[in-house]
């Protein structure tokens, strides 16, 4: 799952001739909205 997301905004990304920068971006935003929900949980310490 988190690989298939990671992969769908690569492609994204790709799709849109985004540069390198534009791309580590992109994918750092989409696993950082994956990883917010486990963060609201309960998991102060980061």
């Amino acid at each position: 799952l988190l690989r298939n997301r990671l992969v769908t905004t690569a492609r994204k990304s790709i799709n849109q001739n985004s540069n390198l920068n534009q791309l580590y971006g992109n994918m750092q935003e989409a696993y950082q909205q994956m990883q917010t929900p486990l963060i609201n949980q309960g998991a102060s310490s980061i």
